[in-house]
């Protein structure tokens, strides 16, 4: 089973509509079940929910065979935390998703270490699909983990001044 998830305050409707499709043309070789944020669109190849209980995302997490997600903080954790191939799209300030471009530093920087794979562009995600459940995420060494974690705490302090 793939995952979705674009987190809970906002939709993206783009990563959602996209990976619908994906799911249609057959390019995603798995079940897929999608966290779709408060949002009217619903998808039709796929199972969805606008918000699970965190015992249930969680769970959810952990039986997934890979993660498609927007490159937020805690998508990333998540993945990382239990050891998931995570592909990373970003949100667009052009597209009215975020106000800044802290989500392609964010993917950019995780990216780079091995952490994730990333799609900057919706049009990418089924060339990279065929390659989320051969990505081997790497772990977080204890100093790319200070990084990691200096990120983080960056990003959401840019999140509460939003």
């Amino acid at each position: 089973m793939i995952l979705v998830t674009v987190g809970t305050i906002f939709p993206f409707d783009r990563l959602i509509k996209a990976v619908d499709e994906a799911v249609a043309a057959g390019i995603v070789p798995a079940d897929v079940v999608a966290q779709t944020g408060r949002s009217d669109l619903r998808p039709r190849h796929m199972k969805s929910q606008a918000t699970y209980p965190k015992d249930v995302f969680d769970e959810l997490v952990r039986q997934c065979q890979g993660m498609i997600g927007h490159a937020g903080t805690g998508t990333i954790a998540a993945a990382l935390d239990n050891g998931k191939p995570l592909l990373v799209v970003p949100r667009l300030p052009q597209y009215g998703e975020v106000v800044n471009e802290h989500q392609i530093v964010t993917a950019r920087r995780y990216e780079e270490l091995g952490c994730v794979l990333a799609a900057y562009d919706t049009d990418e995600i089924p060339a990279r699909m065929a390659e989320l459940l051969e990505f081997r995420p790497k772990r977080v060494s204890r100093e790319s983990g200070r990084l990691v974690n200096r990120i983080r705490g960056f990003l959401e302090r840019m999140d509460e001044g939003l």
